[in-house]
């Protein structure tokens, strides 16, 4: 009964929530329309387009999207008039200056943080040559009162929502991290079983899955919180820590994770007897901090305020006596473990005194935490990957181009115009665009065109046009609730091909010429893109697996690079390749996933799919967890001795090998590559059993040794990774990927 009445309740909040965003839209447009047609402004539509653009869930995310609008239409205006000051009188150069332009936009947008405002600054420019060809005597005129109306649209829709129901990103922030949090408890309880009771729970894959998705939710409305929460924005720079500290927090959880599957068979409580205590101290961290979060939010500073023992950090000595009976990979894989425990440690710890301060019970000034390694996968400026994908928007800008020279359809330059706009759009959220191609031709047909012809004809005052918008986007902004494409759709094919205004005049061919348009610039633009990306699902699950293991042999590769020279450079393309090829390839591959038949290949079960990717995933956790381990050793300026280094050198030449051959999609020797590294691992030990006797002990410190073992532990957790990769690889059918369907 109780959980009939609470779901009861959530679908009339929701409900009540869809009817409250179409009231504000619908007046939105009719305010807008009414000041518009009164002042007699030109090219209404833009600023109609804009609002419809910037109805957003919450006040937060459409301030945000109003501001990167406003911005990205001040660049793009300003561009067009210098395109088309510089190249009005030659079609050719004008091409080119646009291609040249929006490949530049496109290669930047993919890498920031505000997409929308590199977006708009792209297609409008293309709008503002289009709307005036060939009578640029006029572009002035459109670009004023395209800005002006943009400007207007915002700002009329955004004092709307600020007045009627506002829903801040405040409050949606706080609901997510309340799930952020118990979701990040839930896991460590779920690592911590399977490390006291080595099991690992079935339902750990799709908990993790889940954590992700919330993270990144919350990461994307503490952005939009900025803008509608004082008390956040006030915050701006320690809730920055947060987003950090959280960040690395989930990370430093999973690569402690890998490293519990190393240290199986060796009895932790006995070679770290601070172990249970701590991990104790770990849940209470958790714990203490969804506490603060919640008294953050109820502003209830009587809570109690003395967190010295969980912030102090844990307590992990040593057990030396038990050590020294480890061999020596199994020592090297608990000291891996005891490091992935104190990144934990120092993880936690920071979200920690970041949520006291964030609590009110620590002053922010002078607040600092530690850089967490994650956040320093920074994309890089220079990433091939990301300029192959920005040329797709001038490819299909061209190709459009030169199909209206030379064939001149009825909807003239609007066809280029609409296609490099639409690909943009797919640039900047990757997608099918033949579905967004149906949404928008259906919408044309089956929404606008019936009303355009039956309907608007028969009415004669601003009151009977103005109703009928509030009632057209009321009923479709409500649809839009549901799915997000009944309302942009509709509505957005509405403003732009009725062209309301005071000069308003109907005919037959408008709404057709402007299905023709989307369909000729969406054909022209679908088969481009189909030149740039695969078009069966399993073909880019193959792509995006050799461009994951072409970067897991780029990273190998610079571990192996020799000596000293430019150790920082080396560290810094490291985490350039992880994170501009390991990481996004992971993703693709995750999506990719989604998108299979299974039916077609009856070999390649979804079991056997997903062992793929939880095997890729766990060499990507490897790679970090060395990368981190490599790092601190070379800040902390250790000196390796030659023998060990030209040995790790070897290991990883040995792997990059391996990677190479499998971004190749070529069979390699699982015995050849299992005794190449089964001959390392012996040499390796016999250096160990020389640095621990008697005649060579002095020739390295304890903290060398230390080193030494743990960077060993990460290099064999890293091997193992590859090993299970290596046997869930030999049960994938890839004839059955790589054969042509058609």
């Amino acid at each position: 009964m109780a959980a009939a009445t609470i779901k009861s309740s959530a679908t009339r909040n929701e409900t009540k929530f869809r009817l409250q965003q179409a009231f504000k839209l619908a007046l939105s447009l009719v305010l807008f329309y009414w000041l518009a047609l009164s002042m007699n402004w030109g090219v209404p539509q833009y600023g109609a387009l804009a609002i419809v653009i910037v109805s957003l869930g919450t006040s937060g995310a459409t301030i945000e999207k109003g501001i990167t609008r406003f911005v990205g239409t001040t660049v793009g205006v300003a561009v067009g008039f210098l395109i088309l000051s510089l190249f009005n009188d030659d079609r050719w150069a004008t091409m080119l200056a646009f291609a040249v332009y929006i490949a530049g936009i496109g290669y930047f947008m993919q890498a920031s943080r505000y997409s929308y405002a590199w977006y708009v600054a792209a297609f409008v420019p293309l709008v503002v040559w289009a709307d005036n060809y060939p009578n640029f005597d006029s572009a002035f005129y459109f670009g004023t009162f395209r800005y002006l109306n943009t400007t207007v649209g915002v700002l009329i829709y955004t004092m709307v929502d600020l007045v009627l129901w506002p829903r801040h990103a405040g409050d949606q922030l706080n609901l997510l991290g309340r799930d952020l949090w118990a979701e990040v408890r839930e896991q460590f309880r779920d690592y911590r079983r399977q490390l006291e009771q080595g099991q690992q729970p079935k339902a750990s894959s799709d908990l993790r899955t889940r954590m992700a998705g919330t993270l990144s939710g919350t990461v994307s409305t503490l952005q939009d919180a900025y803008f509608d929460t004082p008390d956040i924005s006030g915050q701006k720079r320690v809730w920055e820590a947060w987003r950090a500290s959280a960040r690395a927090m989930v990370d430093a959880l999973e690569l402690w994770r890998e490293g519990i599957e190393d240290c199986r068979e060796l009895d932790l409580d006995r070679l770290l007897p601070g172990l249970g205590p701590g991990l104790e101290t770990l849940d209470k961290r958790l714990e203490r901090i969804s506490v603060l979060w919640e008294s953050r939010l109820t502003d209830d500073n009587a809570a109690d305020s003395n967190d010295h023992s969980l912030v102090a950090p844990l307590s992990l000595d040593l057990e030396r006596s038990a050590c020294r009976e480890l061999s020596h990979w199994q020592r090297a894989a608990f000291m891996n473990f005891l490091e992935q425990l104190r990144t934990l440690d120092q993880a936690s710890r920071d979200l920690l005194r970041t949520m006291r301060v964030l609590a009110g019970l620590e002053p922010s000034r002078g607040f600092r935490v530690s850089l967490p390694g994650r956040d320093m996968l920074q994309p890089s400026r220079w990433d091939p990957e990301r300029l192959i994908h920005a040329l797709f928007p001038p490819a299909a800008f061209i190709a459009a181009f030169i199909f209206w020279v030379f064939l001149y359809p009825p909807p003239g330059p609007a066809v280029p115009m609409f296609a490099g706009v639409l690909s943009l759009v797919i640039l900047r959220t990757p997608m099918n665009p033949l579905p967004l191609l149906a949404v928008f031709v259906l919408s044309i047909f089956l929404a606008v065109a019936p009303i355009y012809w039956l309907v608007m004809p028969a009415l004669s005052t601003g009151f009977e046009i103005l109703s009928l918008i509030f009632i057209y986007a009321f009923v479709f902004g409500y649809l839009g609730g549901r799915s997000p494409a009944l309302k942009s759709g509709p509505v957005i094919m509405f403003v732009m091909m009725t062209g309301i205004s005071n000069q308003q005049s109907y005919s037959f061919q408008g709404p057709v010429d402007g299905a023709l348009m989307v369909l000729l610039s969406g054909v022209i633009m679908s088969v481009v893109f189909f030149m740039f990306t695969p078009m069966r699902p399993e073909q880019a699950l193959l792509r995006s697996l050799r461009r994951f293991f072409d970067g897991c042999a780029r990273v190998a590769r610079d571990f192996a690079q020799p000596g000293p020279a430019k150790p920082a450079k080396r560290r810094r393309l490291g985490r350039q390749y992880l994170g501009s090829m390991v990481l996004p390839a992971l993703a693709n591959i995750k999506t990719a996933q989604k998108h299979l038949d299974y039916r077609l290949y009856p070999d390649n079960s979804p079991e056997n799919v997903q062992r793929l990717h939880d095997s890729l995933q766990s060499i990507t956790y490897r790679l970090e967890s060395l990368e981190i381990t490599h790092s601190r050793i070379a800040s902390q300026s250790t000196q390796v001795p030659e023998s060990f280094a030209r040995l790790g050198r070897q290991v990883c030449e040995t792997l990059q090998r391996v990677f190479e051959r499998w971004a190749s999609l070529e069979p390699d020797d699982e015995f050849e590559t299992k005794r190449s590294l089964q001959q390392l691992s012996q040499d390796i030990q016999q250096q160990l059993d020389d640095l621990t006797t008697e005649r060579d002990r002095d020739r390295v410190s304890d903290q060398v040794l230390t080193d030494l073992y743990t960077m060993l532990g990460s290099v064999r957790g890293l091997n193992e990774a590859v090993g299970k990769a290596q046997s869930v690889i030999h049960q994938i059918n890839w004839p059955q990927w790589t054969t042509t369907r058609f």
